[in-house]
């Protein structure tokens, strides 16, 4: 981040009420990612209830990092960025 390496370990968002709570975060900041995600909303404004529980039956998912806090990075903790054999990719 900002030109540094950093460790951050990966989590996955399975949860549908907590998907749709990030992606509402996610599409406030950045109009754009509605069309990648391509569930629509309903009337109510909210997203499209049957299509999101299909696409997370279909393996629908929101990776949420978790940034290590301090230089001790346990090996759990990925180097964002960085393919599988660890080296960093630019």
């Amino acid at each position: 981040m900002r030109g540094r390496d950093v460790f951050a370990r990966p989590d996955l968002v399975s949860d549908i009420d907590e998907i749709e709570r990030l992606l509402a975060v996610m599409t406030a900041a950045n109009p754009t990612v509605a069309s990648f995600v391509g569930i629509p909303k309903g009337p109510d404004g909210r997203l499209d209830r049957i299509r999101l529980e299909a696409a997370i039956r279909y393996g629908f998912r929101i990776v949420r990092w978790h940034l290590a806090e301090t230089d001790l990075h346990p090996a759990s903790a990925r180097r964002v960025g960085a393919d599988p054999g660890g080296d960093q990719v630019r």
